[in-house]
């Protein structure tokens, strides 16, 4: 197993995105966030951190291009 941690706490999570744990049960409310429950515990697979921070970046990425666009016109 690598020192790599494959599920996290929303604590640990939110940690992860510099974010407060209570922003994390929002995201994990609104879909944005992928999680399961075991048993009581809610968990949160590293790999969807992983996608959510991808998925951030790709919506800055076309917020600056399309705001360069916009200086443009």
């Amino acid at each position: 197993m690598s020192d790599v941690q494959r599920v996290l706490r929303p604590a640990e999570a939110a940690r992860v995105l510099g974010i407060g744990r209570d922003k994390v049960f929002e995201l994990l409310r609104s879909g944005q966030l992928r999680s399961y429950k075991e048993g009581r515990l809610r968990r949160i697979p590293a790999e969807a951190v992983e996608e959510y921070i991808s998925r951030k970046l790709t919506e800055a990425d076309a917020e600056r291009v399309g705001g360069s666009e916009r200086l443009r016109e």
